[in-house]
């Protein structure tokens, strides 16, 4: 029906335009469309998407909504958020003097708080209306045209969400379900490089939709490729829903974790709320599974490996899992748009977890030895964390591993904070 009215006021306009000429009338008409029109309702806060099944408590932060300080942009949200919800028009008609910069504001923080909407809330039209006289009446905001069944997307979404779900449903313990939904996720997804090498230019160039699913929830959890922010936003909802507060985090990734603040590209990570304390996660550097050998003994990255290639194990890392904010600026330049906590307690990131931990070089012996125990034919992957001080972590690895009379060679990669990975085979 509204449809149909704003088309008979539209041709009622140009009628009186041909017969008067009066530059009055226009102004008049949408004042009086707009008197007749609905005013978009507004969600309740936070949303519950029942279409995802869960066997816990939902815990649903709405973090990005908290930041939006002005009035008009908290409506835009609601407003769009309900009409999301309802499915069931094409567009909204939002009344009230909206600025450019509020839509936009707004449309963010409703991406970043529930990506379970996939593009809609970050491809979109938006139409303002006025009188003559210059004065806000509305804006009318709806989803670019979409070249898939978004529909359909979406229910695969929910799916694989409950899916999911139902495998950590018997995890008691909040700390030990999230890191089960940590290593479920990154086990499903493949980093999708090809789109990390062009997907940011084609969506500044407006490029198909379909196209920039790797950057959605539906790339990681349907099509199991996806790039940063498809990895995050995942991993958000997967907690939320598990009864764990998360949030996705917006930023840059800092080249080679250099002190020197040279940043390289976007990128997106995690928030995690542990009792009052917040902890940071990084789901897509913590994916090992395009990390190979080739036939040289020579370590490569490639999502499609050929003949003679061996995967490094383990193909779930834990280096950037539930790490202090002071620890994360390492190599993580957080977005000076939003506000992200700091207050941070006891640790709990995976090597206090699991006990993967060396404050001294006899810790760190004992830790080779478990690992050198376990070789096989195959190679050997293990995790762990220096805490003592060294020079060269590599050097002191290759130094304990004499010590125990260890019969292996080493390959170690480590990051700044200690957390070294070290890849053991037959010496």
């Amino acid at each position: 029906m509204r449809k149909r009215l704003v088309s008979a006021i539209a041709g009622f306009v140009a009628a009186c335009l041909l017969l008067t000429g009066c530059s009055g009338v226009i102004g008049s008409l949408q004042e009086f469309a707009n008197a007749r029109l609905p005013d978009a309702p507004l969600a309740e806060l936070p949303y519950r998407d029942p279409n995802i099944q869960t066997s816990f408590e939902p815990v649903l932060l709405d973090f990005y909504y908290q930041q939006l300080e002005e009035p008009e942009e908290q409506q835009i949200y609601r407003a769009y958020l309900q009409f999301l919800i309802d499915g069931e028009e094409d567009s909204v008609y939002i009344k009230g003097s909206f600025t450019r910069d509020q839509v936009f504001r707004a449309m963010s923080a409703l991406q970043y708080d529930y990506p379970q909407f996939l593009t809609r809330c970050s491809r979109y039209n938006c139409t303002y209306y006025s009188t003559n006289e210059g004065t806000m009446l509305a804006v009318e905001i709806a989803p670019t045209g979409e070249d898939y069944d978004f529909g359909a997307a979406q229910q695969a979404v929910y799916r694989a969400l409950s899916d999911l779900l139902g495998q950590v449903a018997g995890i008691e313990d909040p700390l030990s379900r999230q890191l089960a939904i940590y290593d479920l996720l990154i086990e499903r997804v493949t980093y999708d490089r090809e789109t990390a090498q062009t997907g940011q230019s084609a969506q500044a160039e407006g490029g198909s939709l379909w196209k920039n699913m790797p950057h959605t929830v539906y790339g990681a959890l349907v099509d199991r490729l996806a790039v940063c922010d498809g990895y995050a936003y995942a991993y958000q909802l997967l907690c939320s829903y598990a009864g764990i507060p998360c949030a996705t985090v917006i930023g840059m990734s800092q080249q080679d974790a250099a002190p020197t603040g040279d940043y390289q590209e976007n990128h997106a990570w995690n928030m995690v709320r542990i009792g009052e304390d917040y902890y940071y996660c990084d789901p897509t550097w913590d994916d090992n599974g395009d990390q190979y050998l080739d036939d040289e003994g020579n370590w490569v990255t490639m999502q499609t490996p050929g003949e003679g290639m061996t995967p490094i194990p383990p193909e779930v890392l834990h280096r950037y899992y539930n790490l202090p904010y002071e620890q994360m600026l390492l190599a993580h330049r957080f977005s000076p748009m939003f506000q992200y906590p700091q207050r941070t307690g006891p640790a709990c990131d995976y090597y206090t977890q699991t006990g993967a931990v060396a404050s001294s070089r006899g810790e760190l012996e004992r830790l080779l030895s478990a690992a050198c125990a376990q070789l096989g034919e195959d190679l050997v992957g293990v995790e762990l964390r220096i805490d003592y001080a060294a020079n060269d972590y590599t050097q002191e690895i290759f130094n304990r591993m004499r010590v125990i009379g260890a019969r292996a060679t080493a390959m170690v990669s480590y990051i700044p904070t200690g957390s070294c990975l070290v890849v053991l085979s037959r010496g």
